[in-house]
This record gives C-alpha cells, structure tokens and sequence, in this order.
C-alpha cells in the first residue's frame, strides 16, 4: 500500500483518508491486471494479423488457412460390451462433431477450418454417454491433407486405444478439399444437382468411385481375355444407375431387418430402368436373375430421408396394380443423403428423357 500510495501522491491522488482510497483504488488495479493477464493468455500470436503474415513469409508456418472435409464413414473395434459412440474432430480451436451411433456406422461429413499453424488434427472417438475418449488418431495437416497426391479415400486406420473395454481400433475416413472437387466437376457436368457444398462434394465422389470401379473392371475383363461389356463411356443416366447400388439394411415386418443388396438394371437388357432387391451383390451380378421386388423407377413416386433417423430413407411407389408401397432402408456403405440424391436425380433424369422422346415424336 504504501508503494501504491506514494505512486498516487506522485500522480496528485495523495489526500486526506489516503489509507482507505489507496485500498480501493490497489483493488481496482489488482482487478485490471487480472483481467489482463487473462486476456494475454486466450491471445495467440496468430490472432495478430502482422505476425500471422510474417511467420508465413518466414516458412515458420508451412501453409495458409484452409478448410478440409472430413467424411467419417464407419469405426471398427472389438468392444466388451455395446456402446453408442461419437468421433470429434479437432483442429486447433476448431471442433466438429459427429452425430451419435450405436453400430459404429456414420457416414457423415464434418467440414472443419483449419487454421495456418495448426500441429495437427486430432480425430477421436468418444463414449456419447461419457464424453469419454476412447482412441484416437492424428492427421498431420501437411503430409495427410494437403502434400499426398492422392487423398486419403475410404482409408482404414488404426487408432491409439485409450480405454480398456475398445480393442484393436480403426476408422475408415475420406479426406476432400474444395480444389481436389474441381477435378471432378466432369461428372454431371450438365446437370443441375442444387446441393450444398457437402452433399455435392460426397455425391460427386462416390460417383468418382463408380467411375474407378467399372474402369477397374473393364481392365480385368480385358486381362483376362473375356470380351468386355462396357460402353467405352457412361453417359450421366447410365452412370447414376450405377451408381445407386450397394448393400444396405431393409426393414420389414413386425421389426424384422436384414442386409440386402440393391441395384439398378436397364438398357439394354431391358426397355426401362428397374430397381431391385437381391440378397447380395453375386445375386445381383447374374444377369437373368431378377430382384424381389422389382421396381419400375417411373412408378418412384418419392425417395424420402426419415426426418427422425439420419441414417434411415424410404423409396415410395407404386406397383403393377397401382397400389402403394414403401421400402425403407438403412445405410451401410455412403452418407443417406447421397442415397436419396442419387435416386432423384436419376428418376429426375428418366422423366426427362421420357418427356423428350414424347416432343421427338410430334
């Protein structure tokens, strides 16, 4: 007090009750420094726009501020018991979050910013009940996201277990960015999709994968000296209906749920396009056997996402007597909304052609 009193009688505050207005205004300063100190602390050096540039100019920092998509597609893990699980990403000060499950299938995009600086980008998967963390992986920013040519697709990787009950932990995830987007802008290159970035990220590369896959094929048909089947090129229908098979989880009566395989099958092996269900893809494979049911894709009359369940859609419509009916279905392999994108996109597409034949003939 009395250093501060003699500041203050320096300052000309040196009055009569000096004592007590020395207390007030001592706490008054304690309270200020708090304050500050506390600000200091939250601050970072990159908060300040002239240091960020210069620890960029300097190579102290080795790339800018970018934004990643980061699609959780399923976790795989022997656990002692069931458990509804989460994966949190975090980068830097930035956290996202995935919704919760209770089969370790997600198939969800986080988009994240992640800022210049940041050391790495840390995915961890948590108890939904306990928020506990119960293993977890690094991403180095540079060597996973932004230096490898080809990004991580669909990539499975084990995890640092961190809790008891989880054994042998791995995630499988795929790493997008806006500018890897643009090399597949060729696909549906003239159709109006209408998404949002995420969806029309995750729709176009699943797309991409379609594309990868029937190259791959043709490649071994060839190799091993059968006659190819393929077109020598899609076209944007023929590569929507590709694109919408794959295995998913159907419900049927009374609660009852079982892993089927669904597919699309048209020209030329038939004058229209049929959606089907099969028991697996070996099913689906064999040229003359049909599905069960099969599903004129012009009857389609919606393809819904149950507004309750984000894993959860139902294709509605009607049969060869014009009765209603529904399916309603689970994903397994892709996000639901690339599901239900795909679908309408196609369906959008054959009533289109179908239009345009009819004005062809007058």
């Amino acid at each position: 007090n009395s250093m501060i009193g003699f500041v203050l009688r320096g300052l000309g505050f040196g009055l009569p009750g000096e004592g007590f207005c020395v207390g007030i205004v001592a706490s008054l300063l304690a309270v200020c420094a708090i304050c500050g100190i506390h600000r200091c602390m939250k601050m970072r050096m990159r908060d300040c726009t002239c240091i960020k540039k210069w620890m960029r100019a300097t190579g102290t920092d080795k790339f800018d501020d970018f934004e990643m998509m980061l699609l959780v597609h399923e976790v795989l893990m022997q656990n002692t018991k069931k458990l509804t699980t989460a994966v949190r990403v975090t980068a830097g000060g930035h956290t996202v979050k995935t919704d919760e499950s209770n089969k370790g299938i997600f198939q969800q995009p986080l988009s994240i910013f992640v800022e210049q600086g940041t050391e790495s980008i840390d995915v961890e998967l948590l108890d939904a009940r306990g928020h506990k963390v119960l293993a977890s992986v690094k991403l180095d920013p540079i060597q996973d996201v932004l230096r490898p040519k080809q990004l991580l697709h669909e990539k499975v990787m084990p995890m640092k277990q961190k809790s008891k009950g989880v054994l042998n932990p791995r995630i499988k995830l795929t790493v997008m960015l806006e500018s890897a987007d643009e090399a597949e802008q060729g696909l549906l290159s003239g159709v109006d999709i209408g998404l949002g970035a995420e969806a029309n990220m995750m729709l176009r590369q699943q797309l991409q994968k379609v594309l990868l896959e029937e190259e791959l094929r043709e490649t071994n048909e060839m190799e091993g000296g059968t006659e190819s089947h393929g077109q020598g090129g899609m076209s944007d229908l023929e590569l929507l209906a590709k694109g919408c098979c794959g295995p998913l989880e159907m419900f049927g009566a009374w609660g009852a749920k079982e892993t089927v395989f669904i597919g699309v099958r048209g020209p030329p092996n038939s004058k229209r396009y049929y959606l089907g269900v099969w028991k697996n893809q070996e099913s689906f494979e064999r040229a003359f056997n049909k599905g069960s049911p099969e599903i004129d894709l012009l009857r389609v009359t919606s393809v819904q996402p149950d507004p309750g369940r984000t894993e959860v859609f139902a294709v509605n419509y009607l049969d060869g007597h014009k009765v209603k009916k529904k399916l309603t279905f689970r994903i397994l392999d892709r996000n639901r909304d690339v599901w239900v994108e795909m679908f309408m996109l196609l369906i959008k597409m054959m009533h289109d052609q179908k239009e345009q034949k009819k004005k062809t003939r007058l």
